[in-house]
C-alpha cells in the first residue's frame, strides 16, 4: 500500500512539473526562425533514417510514407512558422522497439522528444548534444542502457530530462550541473553507482529531482541546499550514509521529502516547521536515525505523510500531530519510542488518516507492550494495578487508528496478572530461552485455551501439521476469533519448532506476516506438559486451498489482480525478513500451505517451525547450520543445495519463492506427476519463456479474466497489459528459482519488479516484459 501510495503522490508531482514544460515546449512551434535554416527536405530525410532502425509492430509508423507531406506523419509535430521543420516527436506508448538513432540528430529544430513507454534498447546517442534547441527530453520505462552521453549536456536550453526506468548505468556525470536551465531531472530506476553529484547543486531552476532505485552511495551532498526551488526530492532505495545535512533541510519550496531505504543517520532538526514550512510529505523509513521525532512537525497544517517507520527514533510521540487535519498517513512501526499513548487520542482530530501504523511494532524493545523498557507506557503497570488507559476513539472517528490499539488495550488490561506466568514451568529447562520468552511474550493458560476451542473440539480443527493441530477459538478477552497451535511434544523436533517459531516471530512485527498473539507453556489439567502459540485467524484460510480447491469446495478462483497482491504481500515479508532485521530471518518451508490470506485477502507469511536467524548467537557457524538440515522442507519447494549440504541462506527462500509464483500462475504444483525424470516446474516454465507462456498459464485464471474484460472498451489494451504481466511474472518467478543460489534475484530486486509490474497492470505505470 505504501509503495502504492508513494507511487502516486510521485506521479501526480510530476505530471504537474512536465505539463507545465511541455506546454511551454510546445509554444516553441509557432515561434520565428532564422530564414537561414529554412529546410529544403532534409528533416523528411533524417526522419527516414530514424525509422529504419525501429521494429514497429503495431505499425504506428505506416503514415510515415511518400505520398504524405512528413509534418503530417503520427508522432511528427512541425513548426507553424516553417513547415519544413520538425519541431517535437511524440511517439508515447506505442510499443516501438529497436533503437534510437543518431540521425535524430539531424533534425536540428527539434525542442521535444517524448519517445516514452516503448521498448528502444541500446545506448542513447550521443548525438543528440548537437540539438541545441532541445528542451524536452523524455526516454523513460524503456531498456535503454550504458552511461549518459556526456554530449547531452551540451544541449544548454534543456527544461526536463526523464530517463527513469532504463537499464542505464555508470556514474551520473557531473557535467549535468551545467544544464542550468534544468527543471525536472528523473535518473530513477536505473543501475547508477557512485556518488550524486555535488554540482547538481548548481541546477537552482530545479522543482523536481528523482534519483532513487539505483546503486548510489555517499553522502548527500550538502550542494543540494543551493537549489532554492526544488519542491520533490526522492533519493529513497540506495545504499546512501552519513547525516542529512542542515543546507538540505533549509529548502523552504520542499513538498515531497523521501530518503527511505539507506542508511543515513543522526537526528532530525528540531525545527522542521520553520524550515520546511510547505512539506507535505516526509519519508525517512528503514534508515538508522535516531533522536526524537520533531514535535514542529505538529505545526506544520500542510503535512499529508509522515513515514518515521524503521529507525531508531526515541522518546515519545507528539500529541501535537493532532493538530495535522489534513494528515493521511502515519508510520511510526519499529522505533524505540516510549512514553504514554495520548498521541493515539490526540489523532482522533486527524479526520482525514487512512493508514497508521503504531502497531505493537511501534515500540521495538516492548514485545506487545511488555513491562521490559517501557513502564511508563499508558501511565505505569505494576503487577498490583491496573492502569487507565485513554478511552478508544469511536469507529467513525477513528477508522484508521482502531487497527493497531485493539490488541495494544488487550495486552495491557492483562498484562498485570499474565506476564508473571511466561515460561516459568518445570518444562522449561534452558535458562537462555526462559529468559528470552519472558521479555518477549505474555501468556494465557491452558484452561483459557481449552475454554477458547470447547475442550480442543474437533469441530474447531482447522489444519494439522507435522508439529502440531491448529484449532480456532475464541478468548473471553478478545472479541475477534484467534488460531491456536498446540504443538505435538511427543513428536521429534516439535519443541525446537516451537523454539524457532517463538524466536523468529518475537523480533518481528510485520503486515504481511503472521503475529503471535500470546503464548502457552504449561501443563493441562494431567499435568503433562503444554505448549501452545495464539495467532491472528485468518478468515480465507491459505493460498494451497485456493490454488487447489476440491471439485466440491465453493471458493472462487483467484483471478489475475488477486494473485498478483498475493505474491507482491509475500515478496514484502521475505524482503523484511532478509534485509530489514536485526539479523537475517529464513522463513525454510515457504509453500502456499504456509501462506495465509485474512478477510481482506491480504497475505501473511506463516509457520516458522523452521526459521533460521542468521546471527552468532542463533547459528554459530554454517556447519552448525548444516546439521540442522535434518528438519527437511517441503520436497518441490526446498532449494536444491540444501539437499547437497549447502548452507542456509537467504537464496533459498528465493529458490521457494520463485516455486511459490510460478504455481500461483500455472495452477501445478512442483511435485504435479508431469514433472517426471529431470524435468521441474522452473524448466517447464523456462522452455516457453520466450514465446508460448500463456499455455502453460492456469486455464481457468486465463478463461475467468478473459471473460472480465471481454466486452470492455479497452479490451485490446486490457488484454495486451494482462499479457505482458502474466510474461513479466513468470520471468521473475524462473529467474528466483534458478539452480544456482548465486544467479538468483535477491528478494528487495524481486518486490521492487512486481511493483512495476502491477503498476503497468494498472495503466499507472510504464513498465513490460524485457
Amino acid at each position: 500500500m505504501e509503495a502504492q501510495h508513494n507511487t502516486f503522490s510521485l506521479k501526480l508531482f510530476r505530471s504537474i512539473f512536465l505539463h507545465a514544460t511541455l506546454l511551454s515546449c510546445i509554444n516553441l512551434l509557432s515561434f520565428a526562425e532564422s530564414a537561414t535554416l529554412i529546410g529544403n527536405g532534409t528533416d523528411r530525410l533524417a526522419l527516414i533514417a530514424s525509422k529504419n532502425g525501429i521494429f514497429d509492430p503495431k505499425s504506428v509508423l505506416s503514415s510515415w510514407r511518400d505520398s504524405l507531406h512528413f509534418c503530417k506523419w503520427d508522432g511528427v509535430i512541425c513548426s507553424r512558422q516553417h513547415p519544413q521543420r520538425v519541431t517535437a516527436l511524440n511517439l508515447v506508448g506505442q510499443h516501438l522497439a529497436g533503437s534510437l538513432s543518431p540521425h535524430v540528430s539531424n533534425l536540428p529544430f527539434l525542442a521535444c522528444i517524448d519517445l516514452s513507454n516503448n521498448n528502444f534498447q541500446g545506448q542513447i546517442p550521443h548525438e543528440i548534444g548537437r540539438l541545441y534547441r532541445l528542451r524536452f527530453l523524455n526516454l523513460s520505462s524503456n531498456s535503454f542502457d550504458g552511461e549518459i552521453p556526456k554530449n547531452l549536456t551540451l544541449c544548454k536550453e534543456l527544461k526536463v530530462l526523464e530517463l527513469n526506468d532504463n537499464k542505464l548505468d555508470g556514474k551520473i556525470p557531473v557535467e549535468l550541473g551545467f544544464l542550468r536551465r534544468l527543471e525536472s531531472l528523473a535518473l530513477n530506476h536505473n543501475n547508477f553507482i557512485g556518488s550524486i553529484p555535488p554540482s547538481i547543486g548548481n541546477l537552482t531552476s530545479l522543482t523536481y529531482l528523482d534519483l532513487s532505485i539505483n546503486n548510489l552511495e555517499g553522502n548527500i551532498p550538502d550542494d543540494l541546499g543551493r537549489m532554492v526551488n526544488l519542491k520533490v526530492l526522492v533519493v529513497r532505495r540506495n545504499n546512501l550514509s552519513g547525516i542529512v545535512s542542515s543546507s538540505l533541510c533549509n529548502l523552504s519550496t520542499i513538498i515531497f521529502l523521501d530518503v527511505a531505504y539507506n542508511q543515513l543517520h543522526g537526528s532530525l532538526p528540531p525545527q522542521l516547521r520553520l524550515t520546511l514550512p510547505k512539506l507535505e510529505k516526509l519519508i525517512v523509513r528503514r534508515n538508522q536515525f535516531t533522536g526524537s521525532i520533531p514535535s514542529s512537525l505538529g505545526n506544520n497544517s500542510m503535512i499529508q505523510h509522515l513515514d518515521f517507520s524503521m529507525n531508531n527514533f526515541t522518546g515519545t510521540v507528539p500529541t501535537n500531530l493532532g493538530r495535522l487535519h489534513d494528515l493521511k498517513w502515519l508510520n511510526l512501526e519499529i522505533n524505540n519510542l516510549s512514553g504514554d499513548l495520548g498521541f493515539i487520542t490526540a489523532l482522533t482530530n486527524c479526520t482525514s488518516l487512512e493508514v497508521e501504523v503504531p502497531t505493537l511494532g511501534i515500540f521495538r524493545n516492548t514485545s506487545a507492550i511488555s513491562l521490559s523498557g517501557n513502564r511508563k507506557l499508558c501511565g505505569g503497570i505494576s503487577e498490583l494495578q491496573l492502569p487507565a488507559c485513554p478511552r478508544l476513539p469511536t469507529k467513525k472517528q477513528g477508522r484508521a487508528i482502531v487497527i493497531g490499539v485493539v490488541a495494544v488495550g488487550f495486552f495491557l488490561l492483562l498484562s498485570s496478572f499474565l506476564a508473571i506466568r511466561c515460561l516459568l514451568t518445570k518444562s522449561t529447562k534452558k535458562p537462555a530461552f526462559a529468559s528470552f520468552m519472558r521479555s518477549s511474550f505474555l501468556g494465557v493458560t491452558y484452561a483459557m485455551l481449552f475454554k477458547a476451542t470447547d475442550g480442543f473440539s474437533s469441530a474447531n480443527l482447522i489444519g494439522a501439521g507435522s508439529h502440531g493441530s491448529i484449532y480456532k477459538g475464541l478468548l473471553d478477552c478478545i472479541e475477534t476469533p484467534v488460531a491456536i497451535k498446540i504443538l505435538k511434544l511427543q513428536q521429534k523436533r516439535s519443541f525446537e519448532s516451537f523454539i524457532a517459531e517463538c524466536k523468529a516471530l518475537g523480533r518481528i512485527q510485520h503486515r504481511n506476516i503472521i503475529k503471535i498473539l500470546t503464548l502457552c507453556s504449561s501443563t493441562d489439567f494431567r499435568g503433562n506438559d503444554f505448549k501452545a502459540l495464539v495467532f491472528q485467524y485468518m478468515a480465507n484460510g491459505s493460498l494451497d486451498m485456493w490454488l487447489h480447491q476440491d471439485e466440491n469446495e465453493k471458493l472462487k478462483s483467484l483471478n489475475h489482480l488477486q494473485r498478483l497482491n498475493v505474491a507482491i504481500d509475500v515478496a514484502y515479508a521475505l524482503d523484511f525478513l532478509h534485509h530489514h532485521c536485526e539479523a537475517p530471518i529464513i522463513h525454510y518451508d515457504l509453500k502456499p500451505g504456509n501462506v495465509l490470506l485474512d478477510d481482506d485477502m491480504v497475505a501473511h507469511v506463516g509457520d516458522f517451525g523452521l526459521a533460521r536467524i542468521l546471527s552468532n548467537d542463533v547459528v554459530s557457524s554454517s556447519r552448525t547450520q548444516s546439521s540442522m538440515l535434518e528438519m527437511k522442507g517441503s520436497i518441490g519447494y526446498i532449494a536444491p543445495e540444501y539437499g547437497m549440504g549447502g548452507d542456509v541462506s537467504t537464496c533459498g527462500d528465493v529458490y521457494s519463492y520463485g516455486i511459490l509464483l510460478l504455481e500461483m500462475l500455472t495452477g501445478k504444483r512442483p511435485t504435479d506427476d508431469i514433472f517426471k525424470e529431470n524435468q521441474n516446474l522452473h524448466q517447464f516454465a523456462k522452455m516457453v519463456l520466450l514465446e508460448q507462456v500463456m499455455e502453460i498459464i492456469d486455464h481457468q485464471l486465463l478463461s475467468e479474466e478473459i471473460a472480465s474484460i471481454r466486452h470492455n472498451d479497452n479490451y485490446c489494451d486490457m488484454r495486451y497489459r494482462m499479457h505482458e504481466t502474466l510474461v513479466s511474472l513468470v520471468r521473475i518467478g524462473v529467474s528466483c528459482s534458478i539452480e544456482s543460489p548465486k544467479e538468483r534475484m535477491q528478494m528487495n530486486d524481486v518486490l521492487i519488479e512486481l511493483l512495476r509490474v502491477k503498476e503497468f497492470y494498472l495503466g499507472v505505470g510504464k513498465y513490460r516484459a524485457k
